[in-house]
């Protein structure tokens, strides 16, 4: 039995893009997603991941599991800009099911993703919780620089950095010591590094 609902394209921005082009200039923008309690927007996240590293989106390809045909971008060669994931409320293997299915992409293979990191930010915080916020983030700072050897060593230093951070309000649940200041300094500091898109519940 088909559905007779229509299907409709993703588009964000008003040239009918995911992400624009626009955003892949020097200076770094700051993109705010939200959800109400009770939802998830994680099928949101793996098609923002997808466009952010070759330029299509599952949700918008007729042929499920089909990368877009026009794109000139590559993971493993040309990647449309490098991705960091952090998050403080999913581990990888919740999001490495449809990375698999819909890109072919492991992230649990940390040696193979030369363009994306993925960085458990709840399962550190809960390790060390006694750490200041700043030495929370630290992890992503990492990152940042490994890509960004990467890139150099690949002499590929113009690729933009995009840096996805999912529930940073948790954070300021599971630190009793920690300010919604403390949290916007950090999330501050990460967006001199690259574009920063945050994933919070509105409720």
């Amino acid at each position: 039995m088909s559905s007779s609902l229509q299907q409709q394209d993703l588009v964000i921005f008003n040239d009918n893009s995911v992400f624009s082009e626009k955003l892949f200039q020097d200076y770094n923008s700051s993109t705010l997603i939200t959800h109400v309690q009770g939802t998830s927007d994680s099928w949101l996240i793996t098609g923002l991941i997808e466009n952010l590293l070759v330029g299509s989106c599952y949700i918008n390809n007729k042929t499920t599991g089909s990368l877009s045909t026009g794109s000139s971008y590559n993971i493993r060669s040309n990647p449309r800009s490098n991705v960091i994931f952090g998050s403080f409320m999913n581990n990888a293997q919740f999001y490495n099911k449809n990375l698999v299915k819909f890109m072919k992409m492991d992230i649990t293979n940390t040696a193979r993703n030369n363009c994306f990191k993925f960085v458990d930010l709840m399962d550190y915080t809960i390790n060390n919780h006694t750490e200041s916020v700043s030495e929370i983030f630290k992890p992503i700072h990492e990152q940042i620089k490994l890509l960004k050897s990467n890139s150099s060593h690949n002499n590929d230093t113009h690729k933009k950095i995009n840096i996805i951070i999912e529930a940073p309000e948790i954070l300021l649940q599971v630190k009793e010591d920690a300010s919604a200041i403390d949290l916007i300094r950090e999330l501050h500091l990460l967006q001199k590094l690259g574009n920063v898109i945050l994933s919070i519940s509105s409720d």
